[in-house]
């Protein structure tokens, strides 16, 4: 019996070798006869529909580019410390908005377009709060960009930058909307840019942004974001700020010392205002028109100058589209009182003025930060309570953070009240070493990190 049971063992194991030989012999021979793996054609993974689409978006990309590239130009400063720029023809007859980053209003530029003819060009104005500059040369007849209604982009939808770097390609890259720009013309900050994921880099500055309707939708900008995305006055933004330029040579705004913030629900139940729509003060200057006025510190702004005022966006729109020393009227919330009253805005101090000789001088003089700063009008410091050095010109080399009209307070914790001050922490600066500045840049605060140059 043991013998019998031992036998049958035996054999249900043969068998059971030869099956699973079997198996491994198949698999093998199946492994050896699979044809080589063949590239993976567009046919195999996207449907006739979707080749279609695919094929209509890329001649999108390419008609735009055709159109924009004679627009696009090159601007080259005649000064040896500051690099090209991207340039965009906003009129037939030689207008050239760009950033303003390189440039003062008087300079005298070089053009160059994109099949290689120059002009000669000279800076109308600039404006440092949107860091815009337009620039005119002596030509007609030109093709121009059309400004589209940067209001009505969305976010996710899809864009191009273009832009001159002076090199035998221009600068094309596609990119979706990140974040939809406000058109603020008081203080634009950096949620009032259009966010984009394209890459910042210096050949986009003061290129176009455009729609895949062939719509102008932005100026990209040198200004960068903490996140690295890339930047862009709105539209209309822009062709506010061109206007101006063109009209007067400098952008003017209304200015009465007041900032606001927007309502909520909560804040409404606590002033015992019905609504959310109004402009809470949060802060009035001191001997500002405001002030003046009898404004406090928890009033809430329903109309200015006749305009509906139903946020702090809203307001400080109305209040910088008034011309200085004309009186105007608003209307506030105050203690469930509806009060009008009479302002006069005054002009918001600039932040640099215009010195045609200074700025010559420093165009020659580099120091170890490439950077050139000046000292900031008495306006500036008695209105908006500041102190520091404005910077007037910069090496792009040296810092893709900063722009001109940027004040820095402090250089590695150490106070910076004026020029001297500033020339006199230069020398303890170490050549590689990074110097942290504090910059205040409208209404924000932040540290600056630039590397020593010399």
């Amino acid at each position: 019996m043991l013998r019998r049971k031992n036998a049958g063992g035996w054999v249900l194991a043969l068998v059971a070798v030869i099956l699973f030989g079997g198996l491994i012999l198949r698999g093998l021979s199946v492994r050896e006869t699979v044809a080589p793996e063949e590239p993976i054609a567009a046919r195999m993974v996207m449907s006739g529909n979707e080749r279609a689409l695919a094929r209509d978006l890329s001649a999108a990309f390419e008609s735009i580019t055709a159109q924009y590239l004679p627009m696009i130009v090159m601007i080259q400063a005649n000064a040896a410390l500051r690099a090209e720029s991207s340039g965009l023809l906003v009129s037939s007859d030689g207008y050239i908005l760009t950033s303003s980053q390189n440039f003062l209003a008087g300079d005298s530029v070089r053009v160059v377009f994109n099949k290689g003819r120059r002009f000669s060009g000279r800076v109308v104005g600039c404006d440092l709060l949107t860091n815009l500059a337009l620039i005119k040369i002596a030509a007609k007849g030109l093709p121009y960009a059309k400004f589209g209604d940067s209001d009505r982009l969305r976010v996710g939808q899809w864009v191009m930058a273009i832009g001159n770097t002076g090199q035998p390609a221009p600068m094309v890259t596609s990119a979706i909307i990140n974040t939809r720009g406000r058109s603020k013309v008081s203080l634009p900050q950096m949620e009032d840019f259009i966010h984009t994921d394209v890459a910042p880099s210096r050949g986009s500055h003061g290129g176009a942004l455009v729609s895949l309707e062939g719509e102008l939708v932005g100026i990209n900008t040198a200004v960068q974001s903490t996140n690295g995305a890339g930047l862009a006055i709105p539209a209309n933004l822009a062709k506010r700020v061109m206007h101006n330029l063109m009209k007067e040579g400098k952008v003017t705004r209304g200015y009465i010392g007041a900032t606001a913030q927007d309502l909520d629900q909560n804040l409404a139940r606590a002033l015992r205002f019905n609504g959310i729509l109004g402009a809470l003060l949060v802060e009035v200057t001191a001997n500002s028109p405001a002030e003046r006025a009898g404004l406090r510190r928890g009033d809430v702004v329903l109309h200015f100058a006749g305009v509906p005022i139903s946020s702090a966006n809203d307001f400080e729109n109305a209040v910088a589209a008034q011309k200085p020393e004309k009186n105007v009227q608003m209307a506030i919330w105050r203690d469930t009182v509806k009060v009008v009253c009479e302002i006069t805005p005054t002009e918001r101090p600039n932040l640099l003025p215009p010195e045609p000789a200074l700025a010559s001088s420093q165009h020659k003089s580099p120091n170890k930060l490439g950077l050139q700063v000046q000292n900031l009008s008495p306006e500036m410091v008695r209105l908006q309570q500041v102190s520091g050095v404005a910077i007037s010109h910069l090496d792009p080399a040296a810092t893709r953070v900063l722009v001109t009209g940027d004040i820095i307070q402090e250089m590695n914790h150490r106070a910076i009240r004026n020029v001297r001050d500033f020339n006199a922490a230069l020398p303890g600066l170490q050549r590689g070493k990074v110097a942290l500045l504090l910059i205040r840049r409208g209404e924000k605060t932040f540290f600056s990190g630039v590397e020593v140059q010399e």
